[in-house]
């Protein structure tokens, strides 16, 4: 285990970062969706992508509140 935390402007950096990753995948979901329908498995793969990408924010909100206590950094997640 490292004893380095990123710093609340890295977290919020990378917040904003998988904020607009998570925002672009949508829009990818949504139009390979419209293109190849509900049961195409690339659909259902991208589906899968957009839950890690969700699970990976809420795990970075976490990490983010035990680097910066009192900051409200978790927000920078959301």
């Amino acid at each position: 285990m490292s004893d380095h935390s990123l710093t609340f402007e890295e977290h919020r950096d990378l917040g904003q970062e998988l904020q607009k990753t998570r925002q672009r995948l949508l829009e990818l979901s949504r139009l390979l969706l419209d293109v190849y329908g509900a049961n195409n498995r690339c659909v259902f793969a991208f589906e899968k992508v957009n839950e890690a990408m969700v699970r990976l924010s809420e795990e970075f909100a976490r990490q983010a509140n035990a680097d910066c206590p009192g900051k409200d950094a978790e927000g920078l997640y959301r």
